[in-house]
């Protein structure tokens, strides 16, 4: 069987990775806005689609104040105008590290996975042969294992 995930993570990789969120965390902080989930909801939604058209808003309406009046709060559109554009290439670069990181968990998730089921059929076939140790094995799995594998037919 191909084994993907090959290479060990070390602890301290993985600290330094948290230290370094915690720094952009701390960099970001007084900048983000945190909202709960249902004020997310009712937000009007702004896709990448329409960044351009609230950045040329911004501008026009940073260049012609008077024809939108008290309308439009001038500041505020363009204040949301440069957070949006300048939070883009965030966001990407999140998005693109956290589809890597989970690629890479998924994969060691199930890889792991197949090889824990293959050692409790080993362990199992180990205690039906007597083998010292293998029923503690299988009665320390056992539990982990409930329910899964093949169904009794159902008989009618």
């Amino acid at each position: 069987m191909d084994n993907r995930n090959n290479i060990p993570l070390p602890d301290s990789v993985v600290a330094a990775v948290l230290k370094k969120f915690d720094e952009i965390r701390d960099l970001l902080a007084p900048y983000l806005v945190i909202l709960a989930v249902q004020e997310q909801q009712e937000l009007a939604k702004m896709g990448d689609g329409n960044l351009p058209t609230v950045l040329k808003a911004a501008e026009l309406v940073k260049n012609n104040p008077a024809l939108v009046g008290d309308m439009v709060e001038t500041d505020n559109l363009v204040l949301d105008a440069h957070t949006v554009q300048a939070l883009l290439p965030v966001v990407q670069d999140l998005d693109a590290l956290l589809l890597d990181v989970k690629s890479t968990r998924a994969l060691a998730g199930s890889e792991g996975y197949v090889q824990a089921l293959l050692a409790y059929a080993a362990f199992k076939l180990a205690a039906r042969a007597n083998k010292p140790g293998a029923q503690g094995a299988v009665d320390s799995l056992k539990p982990r294992f409930a329910g899964q594998g093949r169904r009794p037919k159902k008989t009618e």
